[in-house]
């Protein structure tokens, strides 16, 4: 596994063509007994390539149920993606949560980075772009529950809030993980 610093989501994007481009050139000129089979292996990424970069519809509906999450009110929101239900979202107005306006700027903030807060709220594939319908909902989610056929399987609760400049040991990546500045791109190759 590895982690890219700075890098936003539609710079990740651009990345992927690139590296299957780079494959589909190797593929054609690998040698002819090997030329059917890695232009296969071309044609396959491009595929999976081309399908995780199509934005996933998202439709957020308000339900009428209400919960407590943390000892505060909120409404729960459902979000379907295709059709199937993929989240629950317990919303509580901002005004109700000390910071509620900050956390919001900060999700913002933090939509552009893939696997950033998408991560936190569920979304494994295709380009996330959940801010505008998070603004939508009119609060802060509270209690997020994500589905997998209609089965519960992540909670998460925001139980607290702190403010100040949170400890740097925080931010460090598991061991494990290979650091990298960012996507950039030198003669159309990927670096």
């Amino acid at each position: 596994m590895h982690v890219l610093k700075h890098a936003t989501l539609s710079q990740v994007s651009a990345i992927t063509p690139m590296r299957s481009n780079r494959l589909e050139a190797a593929a054609a000129g690998a040698p002819a007994d090997q030329r059917a089979e890695a232009e296969r292996k071309a044609a396959d990424m491009k595929a999976v390539s081309d399908r995780l970069l199509q934005p996933v519809p998202r439709d957020y509906r308000l339900t009428t149920r209400f919960e407590s999450a943390d000892g505060r009110a909120c409404r729960i929101w459902e979000e379907r993606e295709n059709g199937a239900k993929r989240l629950e979202l317990c919303v509580a107005p901002l005004a109700s949560v000390q910071g509620g306006a900050d956390i919001v700027n900060g999700m913002k903030t933090l939509s552009q980075f893939r696997q950033g807060s998408n991560f936190a709220f569920g979304v494994d594939f295709g380009l996330s772009e959940w801010w505008p319908d998070i603004a939508h909902l009119g609060g802060i989610p509270l209690l997020i529950r994500e589905y997998k056929y209609d089965s519960v399987v992540s909670e998460v609760l925001l139980t607290g809030i702190r403010q100040g400049v949170p400890r740097a040991s925080l931010l460090d990546l598991p061991d494990g993980y290979q650091v990298q500045d960012g996507p950039t791109t030198h003669s159309g190759t990927c670096v």
